[in-house]
């Protein structure tokens, strides 16, 4: 069911570590994504996680929560297939969500072009209305937030993510996406970002039903 039909396509991810690929399933454009471990925990072991049951493995956790917000009518992209492979005492992991069509992620369009106050007025509203229904992003940056051709929003990559209660952690992930930003400025070029541009975002965010700029 998982395997990838010629041609593939590499994707740029939010971990950098090139986990995501296009692949083509029952003629729909799918991303799909390999869990693969990050600091030092991958020089164990690159992508093996130890053993629990299926429904509680990285795979089936994001598929069930990504099912969910969908339901919710959420700006997220739609789980299709998701596996866990047991290896003995460990398992390994894939999921595939729909290809949002014409999107690219902000890193990439902060590449090519300056966003306009309108997109990042759109992506302020797509974190607001996340945030509303106190959905926990557990890395929310400036890789996992697409801009499609129409101009809309959406959030992608919700490994380890849930719905948690409470406020105090929503200010958190604000400034974990400025960091983010900030960081690929230093990296990236060209790098069309202006500290300016935040203003449009958080504007946004606290009054959503705002005319957009």
């Amino acid at each position: 069911m998982f395997e990838a039909q010629a041609p593939t396509e590499h994707l740029a991810t939010g971990s950098g570590r090139g986990q995501a690929r296009l692949v083509q399933h029952q003629g729909q454009g799918l991303v799909l994504r390999h869990y693969r471990r990050g600091g030092l925990m991958a020089r164990l072991s690159e992508d093996r996680f130890l053993r629990e049951a299926a429904h509680r493995s990285r795979a089936m956790r994001e598929f069930a929560l990504l099912r969910l917000l969908r339901s919710w009518r959420l700006p997220v992209p739609e789980a299709a297939l998701a596996r866990h492979r047991a290896h003995g005492l460990v398992y390994s992991a894939d999921i595939a969500v729909g290809l949002i069509p014409g999107s690219r992620n902000l890193v990439q369009r902060l590449q090519s072009v300056r966003p306009t106050p309108a997109d990042w007025a759109a992506l302020g509203r797509a974190i607001r209305a996340l945030h509303d229904r106190q959905v926990f992003h557990a890395d929310l940056n400036a890789h996992n937030l697409l801009l499609d051709a129409q101009g809309r929003a959406w959030v992608v990559d919700f490994d380890k993510c849930a719905v948690r209660p409470g406020d105090a952690w929503k200010a958190d992930n604000l400034a974990r996406l400025q960091r983010s930003l900030r960081k690929e400025a230093t990296r990236v070029h060209p790098y069309h970002w202006d500290e300016a541009d935040w203003t449009h975002l958080t504007t946004a965010y606290e009054r959503p039903d705002a005319t957009p700029p």
